[in-house]
């Protein structure tokens, strides 16, 4: 190796040590924007499990269409 490859070296380095320390924040952003879609399907697994029951003809509202 000679000497501009081990400054090459040295500064890809330190540029991957740069964006490391990113990382975790990005990757805390990240979880952070998958939380309403986590409690989405949560919602629509329950509502898939337990559907809501039809109404009945008492509990719908006199409508005359005339």
């Amino acid at each position: 190796m000679n000497a501009v490859e081990i400054i090459a070296l040295i500064a890809l380095i330190v540029l991957i040590l740069q964006n490391a320390t990113q990382i975790p924040g990005a990757l805390a952003d990240l979880l952070r924007a998958c939380l309403p879609v986590v409690d989405a399907v949560r919602d629509l697994i329950a509502a898939i499990k337990n559907p809501p029951e039809p109404p009945t003809d008492a509990d719908r509202e006199d409508t005359d269409p005339s």
